[in-house]
């Protein structure tokens, strides 16, 4: 059962109070969120600024402005002032202390879209990027709350594209854009590039300072110099800005490609890369909201969830030690420090704009819903229902999150009723006693095999972080293995029988011992007397030995893994990691209880040093390399880190792939190609076929490099390929087919279907395979012909299919598909229309004059009459899918639909998802998207 160390829960509901002050309108609506300790900021559409209170959520003032709908905003850490951007380009600086008022404009950006907002710790810089890669500060100047002076705004840098997102911290700047990310020197005006491979996309970054020796974050206690007065234009730098104290400097994680992140340090660096699409490959968690009554309900926890390639478009710092990040399908929460994922969340779709407060998590939505999630472990959930009297509740979050504790405290004795409050009181005292003496303690042991720690710890409240959150590598496997261990010999012959039959009496007289105030030392008494001190200073011994043995496999890999490594090497790299390895397993011969524990310390080292040296490998290296040895060692690596799941018949042919899910592109796509193109032009084709077999999509590859997309597919390897249930692969080798080989295709289907082998014909192994039948995506199939081949062909290909596999049925999205692209074709446009039959809701907006054309067209067409309530509010409009943004034209604030401002003209809809009256345009002289361009 996967272990859930944090949840996040809901514990009201923050959209009424939020949208209290617009009761009266509808033509405003909010733009942006902006957070603080103690206040809540919302833009809107109108220009103005809404000032609540955060706790309590109080609506505190409206602040009007003039310079447009408002685009982003951001409260300085003293709260003394608000920075916002509208969608003209200003920056404007409002003053809530003494008094609220609008002191500074400034003009730096104006005309384009600013995208992000970041004030210094000392808050008396903000800093601004924009859409061209601008990079501006606004100095707050002393005379600011008198109005005397306005604060100077000055431009810094200018960057090679979009400014993603900004985080400063002392004197340092971090800037993400679409292709790079670089780190600033305020004092030295200077900016030096993090890494050397670009990307292409929204990636965040973001700071992370270090705990000092007393668990405090280190503040840099010199105070940051000013932006000097004299207009500053940052310089590229060539080398690193040494420092002497690296260890009082932040660290710097940057998102890359592929769920992954980079560890970067201060001098800008590259200290590790963290791969996190393997460790996203977990059921996602549920909200816990008691504000609903609603039982918490987990996935199933043996369900396989696949991995997730995603992109981290902002990084934020959530509890002082851990990374939050959301993208429009999901949130997600990340132990930087050990490398793992702590939860990941899909139940706010569209999320747009985030803010992290403490333990808080801020949210709105592209649809203007806003949320506020909290951080929290599961021991202090617990604690919390339990002292806020919630009974019912905390016992059911036992029962869900924490079913060790429950069973070990009610186990085969306890019948009390729990239908009252005071009976699930009384079934509760044992545990949350438990989890109170589970903060910051030694290791003990109970009877029924639990470990309970016991430390003393008196403040609770200020002890958030319980111990399952430590280095996972060390203290949290420590603790299941304790657990594994201690029931494996409670169960076996080292105890006697009578360990196991426990009255009630036994029971009863445990919840005493746990109620008593002196319950620590007599639960330690009790339980180590049942524990031979011997065999767990063993384990423990052990288990050391394990993590110190593989520390030299670790710096092996940081200290010998150079971009410019030779094939020499590299050999010998490789061979120093299987030896080192391979000791490590031979050493030791360890008891059941700690074989998963090797197991997953041993693969935890490989995937580590499979992705550092696939990181660092050069591609010439791969082209030139002559030792076949060293070619088939990263073939292995390759596919250890890319297969998914993989069976083979006795005769070595693969089984069919039943229950994967559609081929995904593999990591390290780049090394797999040159891989194919090495061992193919070294006539190592049964590497090439291991490879593809293993990963599926890498078909696509090795195709076109033999060349079999002009000449005839063998027989064996259009039996493998049919297999991949990849739909570009199978577009590939099936439109030119042959009527023999469709022949054979047809058999190898029929084969597959009655779970044979398609090369032996010998019944597959029922066990390893799953039940669901074999089925194959054959709209994607054919969307790939249209791509490649045009509509017509696509069509040629239907009727071989039809002829050759009856038994296939097509959905009409795919005729529909064929249509759309046959009309483009004949207009001169070579475009491929995709057309599916997901059930996503898509909104249509149709003016009254061109409905009515559209409407007498159809009919003239299709001889027969049309509703015309199918134009304005179906999935697909004039053949073009969409998802509006906002229901409100962004000039006039009004929703889309007034008839009146439709008229004849309708709506003009941009890419970004944002539409507006055609009137408002023309009246506005507006040609383009002023949110998003």
């Amino acid at each position: 059962m996967q272990k859930i160390p944090f949840v996040l829960t809901e514990w009201q509901e923050l959209n009424s109070l939020l949208y209290a002050p617009l009761s009266a309108t509808k033509r405003v609506q909010y733009t942006c969120l902006a957070v603080s300790i103690n206040y809540i900021v919302l833009g809107a559409t109108s220009g103005s600024v809404y000032l609540f209170s955060r706790e309590p959520c109080v609506f505190q003032q409206l602040i009007p402005l003039l310079e447009g709908a408002v685009y982003r905003a951001q409260i300085s850490p003293d709260e003394k002032t608000i920075a916002l951007t509208t969608v003209r380009g200003s920056i404007c600086l409002i003053s809530l202390k003494p008094l609220i008022k609008l002191s500074t404009v400034s003009a730096e950006h104006l005309g384009e879209r600013v995208t992000c907002l970041c004030w210094n710790d000392a808050s008396s810089e903000v800093y601004a990027g924009d859409e061209t890669g601008k990079i501006s500060v606004t100095v707050i100047s002393t005379f600011m709350p008198n109005g005397i002076f306005q604060s100077p705004s000055y431009a810094l840098m200018n960057l090679d594209s979009t400014i993603v997102q900004i985080h400063c911290t002392s004197s340092l700047l971090l800037v993400s854009t679409l292709n790079r990310c670089y780190i600033c020197d305020t004092v030295l005006e200077q900016y030096k590039q993090i890494g050397n491979k670009p990307r292409d996309g929204e990636f965040g970054a973001c700071f992370l300072k270090a705990p000092s020796s007393n668990g405090k974050l280190t503040v840099d206690s010199k105070k940051p110099e000013p932006i000097s007065n004299v207009k500053p234009v940052f310089s590229m730098s060539k080398e690193a800005h040494d420092t002497d104290d690296q260890d009082c400097l932040p660290k710097v994680y940057c998102a890359r490609p592929g769920s992954r992140i980079w560890e970067v340090n201060a001098n800008g660096t590259v200290v590790k890369t963290h791969q996190f699409k393997e460790a996203l490959a977990i059921p996602p968690l549920p909200v816990y909201k008691p504000y609903i009554g609603k039982l918490l309900k987990l996935k199933k926890q043996d369900q396989t969830w696949p991995v997730q390639s995603i992109n981290f478009t902002q990084l934020f710092i959530i509890l002082d030690k851990y990374l939050f990040s959301y993208t429009s399908n999901g949130l997600y929460v990340i132990d930087p420090e050990n490398a793992e994922v702590l939860l990941w969340n899909d139940e706010f779709p569209g999320t747009v704009m985030a803010q992290i407060i403490n333990d808080k998590i801020y949210l709105m939505t592209s649809s203007g819903v806003f949320h506020c999630l909290t951080l929290v472990s599961v021991d202090c959930l617990i604690i919390k229902l339990y002292d806020k009297k919630s009974y019912k509740e905390c016992w059911e979050l036992c029962q869900i999150l924490r079913p060790l504790l429950v069973n070990s405290i009610t186990e085969e004795s306890c019948d009390i009723d729990i239908k009252q409050n005071d009976d699930l009181c009384e079934m509760l005292a044992p545990i949350i006693s438990l989890i109170k003496s589970n903060y910051n303690s030694p290791l003990v042991t109970m009877e029924s095999g639990m470990v309970i720690v016991n430390s003393g710890e008196k403040d609770f409240k200020n002890n958030l972080i319980p111990l399952s959150d430590r280095k996972l590598e060390e203290r949290q496997q420590l603790d299941e293995l304790e657990v594994s261990f201690i029931s494996l010999n409670t169960n076996g012959s080292s105890h006697s029988p009578s360990t196991h039959k426990k009255s009630k009496n036994g029971v009863a007289e445990a919840n005493n011992i746990l109620k008593d105030s002196t319950s620590n030392q007599r639960i330690t008494e009790a339980t180590e007397s049942k524990i031979e001190s011997d065999e767990m200073s063993s384990l423990q011994n052990t288990i050391s030995n394990i993590q110190a043995d593989l520390e030299s496999l670790y710096i092996l890999i940081s200290s010998q893994m150079k971009p410019d490594m030779s094939e020499g090497h590299l050999e010998e790299l490789i061979k120093q990691f299987i030896e080192i390895l391979d000791d490590v397993k031979k050493r030791y011969e360890v008891s059941s209880a700690l074989q998963n524990y090797l197991f997953e310390v041993i693969r935890s080292a490989e995937l580590h040093y499979y992705n550092t040296l696939l990181e660092n490998i050069p591609i010439d290296l791969i082209r030139d390399a002559k030792n076949q040895n060293v070619l088939e060692q990263l073939v292995k690596i390759f596919i250890n880190i890319n297969a998914s799941k993989y069976l083979e018949c006795p005769c070595s042919f693969p089984y069919a792939l039943f229950d994967a899910n559609k081929p995904c592109e593999p990591k390290f796509l780049d090394i797999g190609r040159e891989l194919l193109r090495k061992l193919s032009a070294i006539e190592r084709d049964n590497l090439c076929v291991r490879i593809c077999n293993q990963i599926p999509s890498m078909w696509r590859d090795y195709l076109p490099i033999k060349g079999y997309l002009k000449k005839r597919l063998p027989d064996i390897l259009l039996k493998q390929c049919l297999q991949s249930k990849d739909s570009d692969v199978l577009a590939m080798i099936l439109f030119p087919l042959d009527q023999q080989q469709w022949k054979l295709v047809a058999q190898v289907f029929d084969s597959v279907k009655n779970r044979r082998c398609a090369s032996c014909g010998k019944t597959y192994d029922v066990d390893q395979t799953c039940s669901r039948e074999f089925t194959l995506d054959w709209s994607a199939i054919v969307n790939q012909v249209i791509k490649k081949q045009g509509p017509n062909s696509a069509m040629t290909f239907l009727f071989k299919v039809e002829e050759n596999l009856p038994q296939v049925v097509f959905d009409r999205s795919m005729y529909q598909s064929i249509i759309f692209s046959t009309l483009l074709n004949h207009h001169g446009v070579k475009h491929a229309i995709e057309l599916d039959s997901s059930h996503a809701e898509h909104n249509s907006i149709c003016s009254p004059e061109v409905m009515r054309q559209v409407v007498q067209s159809v009919k003239k067409d299709v001889e027969e009459t049309v509703n015309k309530d199918a134009l304005g509010n179906g999935p697909h409009h004039w053949g073009m899918r969409y998802n509006l943004a906002t229901s409100t034209c962004p000039c006039c604030t009004l929703s889309l639909q007034t008839p009146v401002l439709l008229g004849n003209n309708g709506i003009a809809l941009f890419p970004c998802g944002h539409a507006y009256h055609v009137n408002c345009m023309i009246q506005k002289k507006i040609s383009r998207c002023n949110l998003h361009t």
